[in-house]
C-alpha cells in the first residue's frame, strides 16, 4: 500500500529533526524511494540575486540548521516563466515578483513548499549571514 503525501512528508520532517546535519556530507542523499534530502552551505544573498523556482513532482521542506535567511513565495499561477520546465532538474524558473510574501526562517524553522508555491530562498535578513540548510524533496 503506497504511503499518502502527509505520511511521507511526517517521515521526512522527523527525518530532518533527528539527524545530526554536521555528520552529513555536502551534497545529496537518497534516503527512501520516496525522500531526498540536499545538504547545504552558503551565505544568504541580495533578493536580486536570487530566482524563484518551483517543483512538479516534489514537495520542498526547507529546513534552516542555522542561520538566518529570507523566503520569498508566489501563486505560480501568478507568475511568468523566465526558464522553461526541466523535468531532468524538476525546476521551473519565473521572474521576478515584487508582490510576492516574504517570511524569514531561522535556526530550526522550516517552510513546506508546494507545487503550486513559486520561491526564493536564500535572501538576506539586513547582513548577509552564513546558513546551513537541509532541504527535503518529497515526492508526490
Amino acid at each position: 500500500m503506497s504511503k499518502t503525501l502527509q505520511e511521507k512528508l511526517a517521515e521526512a520532517l522527523a527525518f530532518m529533526e533527528n539527524v545530526n546535519f554536521d555528520e552529513m556530507e555536502l551534497g545529496r542523499h537518497d534516503i527512501n524511494e520516496d525522500f531526498f534530502l540536499l545538504v547545504q552551505k552558503y551565505n544568504s544573498k541580495e533578493s536580486a540575486e536570487m530566482r524563484f523556482e518551483s517543483h512538479k513532482n516534489y514537495v520542498d521542506i526547507q529546513y534552516v540548521v542555522e542561520g538566518k535567511e529570507s523566503i520569498e513565495i508566489a501563486p505560480v499561477t501568478v507568475m511568468e516563466v523566465s526558464e522553461a520546465y526541466v523535468p531532468e532538474r524538476d525546476v521551473e524558473f519565473y521572474k521576478d515578483k515584487e508582490e510576492a510574501a516574504k517570511f524569514v526562517l531561522t535556526t530550526g524553522g522550516y517552510a513546506i513548499l508546494y507545487p503550486t508555491d513559486a520561491h526564493k530562498p536564500g535572501v538576506r535578513v539586513g547582513e548577509s549571514v552564513p546558513v546551513k540548510k537541509m532541504v527535503g524533496k518529497v515526492r508526490i
